[in-house]
């Protein structure tokens, strides 16, 4: 809390100016949020941190500014999209193929630890359909066509699991792997099962 407060407070006006430092901040501001369980905060946040990011262009940028821009591009889309999910409310963004910048992997291929990149967008852009579905069954009865269409996308959230490589793995246990990896399949794990209480959710 002490660094969040003197976070908020070296920020200045968001609204004047933007830059790449800044729009981190604001995203680890939301972060933050969410670990303390304040999900308007959160959600105000991160929108502030996607604001900021669309403001300097971040989407589009290209050089040696598109590595760290890269990273935090995607890793605020994945978190913006499951954090509206799971507030059941609308994410602004659109599908991933939309924005121009790579993806982190794509920028550094020779680096394992960037591939969790691209399992993290694919899985919020299906958590964007869910979210979709999932508000349009809640002003409807519960019938059995949303009850199939709910097997379904869990389905698809399973293809999803078992289409990750075997480095991510959720299934497996290892006391040799290094920890970037652990804490990457740990996060990987506990948003998959969110994923899955997000399709059900309607029905319980």
């Amino acid at each position: 809390k002490l660094f969040f407060e003197r976070s908020k407070r070296y920020l200045g006006d968001i609204f004047e100016a933007c830059s790449l430092e800044r729009a981190q901040t604001l995203f680890l501001l939301a972060v933050f949020c969410q670990g303390a369980l304040k999900p308007h905060s959160c959600y105000m946040y991160s929108g502030m941190a996607i604001r900021s990011a669309l403001a300097i262009g971040i989407p589009s940028l290209k050089g040696y500014e598109s590595a760290p821009a890269s990273a935090l591009w995607w890793a605020l889309y994945a978190h913006e999209v499951e954090m509206c999910a799971s507030a059941g409310r609308e994410a602004t963004l659109r599908e991933p193929s939309y924005y121009r910048i790579p993806l982190p992997y794509a920028l550094a291929p020779n680096d394992p630890k960037q591939s969790l990149s691209e399992h993290m967008v694919a899985l919020a852009h299906l958590l964007q359909e869910l979210n979709q579905e999932a508000s349009r069954m809640e002003r409807q009865s519960l019938t059995t066509h949303n009850s199939m269409k709910s097997l379904d996308l869990d389905q698809r959230l399973l293809d999803w699991k078992s289409n990750l490589p075997r480095m991510l793995d959720l299934e497996s246990v290892s006391l040799v792997e290094p920890e970037w990896l652990t804490k990457q399949k740990i996060v990987l794990t506990l948003r998959f099962y969110n994923a899955r209480i997000l399709i059900h959710r309607p029905f319980l």
